[in-house]
């Protein structure tokens, strides 16, 4: 019975459950038309569930809740019927009801399940809105609610709906429903009459309330008028509310207006809160004026509204603090009452600094954004729209919605060009200059027998037919980054079509042009068309390929191990675009000669064309280069055991598979021709060979071949991408967006340095792996970085780990004569090699990377190794302490390495007392001012504080990196900047703030020449006997010594009392040492601080003005920073004491436990002691802040 009871209450719920169904069915948005029968039938559906399942007696009892005669319900116990409709089926039959649907049956087995069910209630939750929308506010709480809503606003641009951000508030939902017919009407207050005497909540809230309501109309009909994805980029329902579509924007500014006067008339308020309230009113007024006018032609006066509103967001998140959130204000059930049909989801809401970076950047690219106005041709619109659509963060959708619309809006091209100019201006600059088929006098023509009528009538049809293809190109470079590649997928079919119909027309027009071919000087004579309007399509299907290829790259599409096999085939695809701008050249050239006469606007259209032709063919060409450097690199380190670390496991997958995944978009193009796996396979693989052939020693070889292939292809492709950088901004058809291009190119440039440093490790560990017949990965592993860490999204620069191994002998071709054998001492476990060679022992490798402590034998001058205690390197000769260095796990013997022939050679390179072991730990005041220091540093990279004039200005620094100087009264005094033999660049400057005068001097923009140079001459100077230094730093400093001399002492009149203190970072931290010398030699006082300096001069000069006591020296390091190591120790180059170690990672401020202080002129615990493979230029560039982020990037190139 209990059974059979229970069978009938389960038949009873599904009839209750399939009532609801039928209820919400016919509604488009899921929503209750009718608010009460909603309430009546979720109350039947409760009172059916709860039915008691132990008899038939309790079945036909009905429901205790909701009770007969309820005030304001209307309810009807309908258990009994459903009883007895259930009864009458017999058990197991079906019953097919035409109303009764999947989508109902689907839903009524979510009934109930509180994470499918949006009607569901939990235990004691009321039915009813609890949430009193008239209730009094405090001042705190309105800041806080409209710093709610406006993170609730933000949540929607990031492409949450708006049924779980915005919509989820009760203001917000008492105002739009019902919909207002006039503004009045949308108020608060609407169902029941209370006094309006509440301005906080009545003028001002509900003034802000409406204001973001009517900006979510403006962004709503902007982004719904373009190209979007939905739920991808943006929830476009509106959940059958109307964001006052009817009512203008200018009613909400002078609801606004009215608020900002209430609000200052309220004298009860603090000062705090009636600026809080001010600057929230402001915004959303100049949010509203923005967005409303989104569209109009003025450009700077778009801008500065934009701009208006980035000035106030400061002050925003500094009053955030006086806000109090109002959590119940928002609530989820608003949400499950306009989205019935979907199952709840939670409330959304953007955290306020996560709100504020978001806000940050919409203004900031919306502003920008503007910039595209300016026409200067298509190649112009299509760099802007790349370079600002790479912008990290990518810009929301609205400014991509208003960037199509600026682009192509109203059959007018930035507003202003129609389509057909377009084409035609893009034509005539890359294949047609000066051509009859472009000439705008054809359409004057009407005689249909004359050849420009029909070349007039095929152009237009060419245009009709690529008009929409040719902007669904830019219309696909303003999607989020994977729906680019997915639609130039699409796009470059259609490219293909575009191509063969052109190439038809070419031949038909032809016969109105009477072009002649060209002829090879072979005797079969061979006729070579232009082709001029297929060239124009096939171009930029070449074009879309290699996006296509390169935003694999960017959003990490490709495995780690088909990268060698990726960069192969965009080398190619970069191959056939050379070939093709060659070939289009040719023609171009042979037109121009051809033409007698060329009227000055013919003239200027052919440079035009030869500009477009030689900057594309640069780039190509660059990135060709750089395609094969990172193509054979990769090859190397994927094909040598171990494989490149990361590799997922790939148990459905092969490599023929995913070659025919990677090559689909192209399997429709007849021209390039889709790359065979075979022959991918065989350009990215070592090959075997025979059983011979495959020795280590051959492995070797072909690995070493193919990495010497990839370091020249590197080094050829910095030099054509630093060619690149110098074009003015209308030669590399960047106007308007000069800075991303530019920065976009100095993020390539640095790639290609990584690139060649990763060469030469990987070099080294493949002489010393296989040289031993050991497997690479007791050398080397390489891990890929992913996007965000790369030095740019689409060349993927592999990250080399020196592995810390025993002792690593890689045999020299020059030394195969030696004798290298290990030996033990006492009960010792540390080896020590030795190579005998002339009679002679010379020096060989201890383990690991300590030093060792060595003294010399008199018999034969060998040299005997050990641990020491403290772990460092000592040697001793006749009692004097000597000095050893030795950095790496792995040693080359020869004579490019480290390498000691004799004892006397020991003795001549490191004298005595330069050898440290002592490390302490850094006062706070030290720390303090090696913080404060390096600001002055940063500040001598910006190009305001070093314009080569008598001084006078404020010091700052653009990149926000030097609040320090800032917020002191700082004046230069002098300022030199790119002198004629030189870069050497600085400033000296008054610090009234602390008494101090300073001399800084910017990092030269040669820097990375300087870390990939092997020579590092050495010259004489005049600041001590027998002293020598670099001979660059030297002669930087002799250039810039009688302008800084002069200026410090003029400072010194003026300022009698300020202590003076120079400072550097990379080459400038050398000149820095070399300046401080000569100043204290003077009689001067000074302080020296520099960052991330190389070592400048031999142990003289080193030890002189380490021991000069005359102000203190401060040399601060980096660890894993590169620069300070070289030139090399055993050129004889040292550093001068003490060194302060950071031992912390970049992007990371170091604290004062982050920070050892080193003696001693060479010791190898501070930065010396880093593994010399593990070359991190970024650490270079970070100290306590990004220290040259005002010079735009960490590294630059001299110029």
């Amino acid at each position: 019975m209990a059974s059979r009871a229970k069978t009938k209450a389960w038949r009873a719920l599904m009839q209750a459950q399939w009532l609801k169904a039928l209820v919400t069915r016919d509604s488009d948005h899921r929503e209750w038309e009718d608010e009460s029968l909603a309430k009546d039938v979720v109350q039947l559906h409760i009172a059916a569930e709860q039915q008691p399942d132990s008899s038939d007696q309790h079945l036909s009892q009905p429901s205790s809740r909701p009770k007969h005669g309820d005030k304001g319900k209307n309810v009807k116990a309908i258990t009994s019927e459903f009883r007895d409709a259930a009864t009458a089926l017999e058990t197991g039959q079906l019953v097919k009801d035409p109303y009764f649907t999947l989508f109902e049956a689907v839903g009524a087995l979510e009934i109930m399940d509180p994470k499918m069910d949006s009607g569901f209630l939990a235990e004691d939750e009321p039915l009813d809105d609890t949430f009193d929308v008239l209730k009094e506010v405090l001042p705190e709480e309105v800041v806080g609610l409209m710093d709610q809503m406006l993170c609730h606003e933000m949540a929607w641009h990031m492409g949450h709906p708006l049924s779980t951000s915005l919509f989820t508030s009760y203001h917000l939902d008492r105002l739009l429903w019902p919909d207002p017919r006039r503004l009045d009407d949308a108020r608060f207050d609407k169902h029941e009459q209370v006094s309006q005497e509440d301005g906080l909540l009545h003028v001002i809230f509900r003034a802000y309330c409406l204001a973001t309501i009517k900006c979510c109309n403006f962004v709503h009909r902007r982004v719904s008028t373009e190209h979007y994805y939905e739920e991808e980029d943006f929830v476009s329902n509106l959940y059958n509310r109307k964001l006052l579509d009817d009512f203008r924007a200018s009613d909400m500014q002078q609801l606004l207006d009215q608020a900002l006067k209430v609000a200052e008339e309220i004298s009860a308020w603090d000062d705090a809160l009636q600026k809080a309230i001010s600057v929230r009113l402001t915004l959303r007024r100049r949010l509203l004026i923005a967005m409303q006018f989104d569209l109009n032609p003025d450009q700077e006066a778009r801008i500065r509204c934009w701009k208006h509103c980035s000035e106030l967001l400061p002050a925003l998140i500094q009053t955030h603090t006086v806000s109090k959130p109002v959590t119940a204000a928002f609530s989820i059930k608003i949400q499950r009452r306009l989205a019935s049909s979907v199952p709840p989801r939670p409330v959304v809401e953007a955290s306020f600094g996560e709100t504020h970076a978001f806000l940050a950047n919409l203004c900031r690219d919306a502003a920008d954004v503007y910039r595209v106005l300016e026409y200067h041709g298509s190649t112009n619109i299509l760099n802007f729209a790349c370079t600002f659509q790479s912008r990290k963060p990518q810009p929301s959708i609205y400014v991509r919605c208003l960037l199509q619309s600026m682009i192509f809006h109203d059959m007018k091209v930035l507003g202003s060009v129609t389509i057909t100019q377009t084409i035609h201006d893009d034509l005539e600059e890359l294949v047609l200059p000066a051509d009859i088929l472009l000439d705008p006098a054809n359409g004057n023509v009407e005689a249909p027998h004359d050849p420009r009528f029909q070349i007039a009538k095929e152009m237009r049809a060419f245009v009709l037919r690529v008009g929409d293809s040719f902007l669904d190109i830019f219309r696909a470079v303003c999607m989020n980054r994977p729906r680019m590649r997915r639609m130039l997928c699409h796009l470059v079919s259609d490219w293909e079509s575009v191509q063969l119909e052109a190439e038809n027309l070419d031949v038909e027009l032809r016969k109105y042009t009477h072009e002649k071919p060209l002829t090879e000087g072979d005797p079969t004579g061979i006729e070579i068309w232009s082709f001029p309007l297929s060239s124009w399509a096939y171009y930029y299907k070449l074009r879309q390929m290699e996006w296509i290829i390169q935003l694999g790259f960017e959003l990490d599409i490709y495995q780690d191990d088909e990268l060698p096999g990726m960069y192969w085939y965009l080398s190619n695809v970069a191959g056939a675009k050379i070939q093709h701008l060659e070939r289009i050249q040719t023609f171009v050239t042979r037109q121009s000669g051809q033409s007698r006469k060329l009227s000055p606007s013919q003239k200027a259209s052919f440079r035009q064309c030869f500009s477009l032709l030689d900057v594309t063919l640069l780039e190509t060409s660059a990135t060709q280069w750089f395609a094969i450097a990172l193509s054979k690199l990769h090859t190397v380190l994927s094909m040598l055991p171990p494989r490149v670390e990361g590799h997922p496991p790939l148990p459905y997958s092969t490599a023929e598979l995913r070659h025919a995944l990677r090559m689909r978009p192209f399997m429709q193009l007849s021209i390039p021709e889709p790359a065979p796996y075979a022959e991918l396979s065989a350009a990215t693989s070592i090959p075997s060979g025979t059983a011979e052939d495959e020795s280590q020693g051959s492995i070797k070889d072909q690995a070493m071949s193919m990495l010497e292939i990839a370091g020249e292809a590197a080094r050829t492709a910095r030099k054509e991408w630093e060619a690149l950088g110098k074009l003015d901004a209308k030669t590399a058809r960047c106007v308007n967006c000069e800075e991303w291009w530019r920065a976009s190119v100095k993020d390539i440039i640095r790639a290609c340095i990584a690139c060649s440093i990763t060469v030469a490790t990987t070099e080294k560990g493949v002489q010393t792996a296989l040289g031993m017949g050991r497997p690479l990965s007791d050398v080397l592993t390489a891990e890929m970085p992913r996007v965000g860490k790369r030095y740019h999204d689409f060349w993927i620069v592999p990250k080399l780990t020196v592995q810390q191994a025993d002792v690593l002998i890689t045999p020299y071709s020059k030394l195969s004569s030696w004798t290298l054998h290990c030996t033990k001492y006492g009960r010792h476990q540390h080896m020590g090699l030795q190579a005998r060679c002339d009679s002679k022992h010379v020096l060989a490798i201890p383990v690991l990377l300590f030093q060792a402590a060595a003294r010399l034998k008199s018999d034969g001058m060998a040299l005997q190794y050990e641990k020491t205690g403290t772990g460092l390197g000592q040697a001793r000769h006749e009692d004097k302490l000597v000095c050893l260095s030795i950095s790496s796990p792995f040693r080359e013997l020869s004579p490019q390495s480290f390498l000691v022939k004799s004892a006397r050679s020991v003795l001549q390179f490191c004298p005595n007392g330069t050898v440290a072991y002592d490390s302490v730990a850094i006062s706070s005041s030290d720390y303090s001012n090696l913080g404060f220091f390096e600001q002055f540093a940063a500040a001598a990279y910006c190009p305001l504080n070093n314009r080569d004039n008598a001084g006078g200005t404020k010091i700052t620094c653009s990149a926000g990196n030097c609040p320090l100087v800032e917020s002191n009264d700082v004046i230069s005094v002098y300022e030199f900047e790119n002198s004629l033999k030189t870069d050497v660049t600085g400033y000296v400057a008054i610090d009234n703030t602390r008494a101090l005068t300073v001399l800084a001097f910017r990092g030269s923009q040669s820097v990375r020449n300087f870390v990939t140079d092997a020579n590092f001459p050495a010259t004489q100077t005049d600041i001590c006997p027998s002293c020598t230094a670099h001979a660059g730093f030297w002669d930087s400093w002799v250039e810039a010594r009688p302008g800084v001399m002069a200026a410090l002492k003029t400072a010194a009149a003026s300022h009698p009392n300020n202590r003076v203190a120079v400072v550097g970072h990379s080459l400038g931290g050398a000149i820095a040492d070399l300046a401080a010398a000569e100043i204290r030699k003077s009689g001067v006082t000074a302080d020296l601080y520099t960052y991330g300096a190389p070592r400048i001069a031999g142990a003289t000069l080193s030890n002189f003005i380490t021991n000069q006591n005359m102000g203190g020296n401060f040399r601060v390091t980096h660890k894993d920073d590169p620069v300070p190591r070289l030139p090399p120790i055993v050129l004889g180059f040292v550093h001068i004491s003490p060194e302060y170690y950071i031992s912390s990672p970049n992007d990371v401020v170091p604290t004062a436990n982050d920070i050892t202080k080193y003696t001693g002129a060479v010791n190898l615990l501070g930065n010396s002691g880093n593994n010399p493979l593990n070359t991190d230029l970024s650490a270079h560039g970070w100290y306590f802040n990004a220290i040259s982020a005002c010079g735009g990037s960490d590294f630059e190139f001299k110029k």
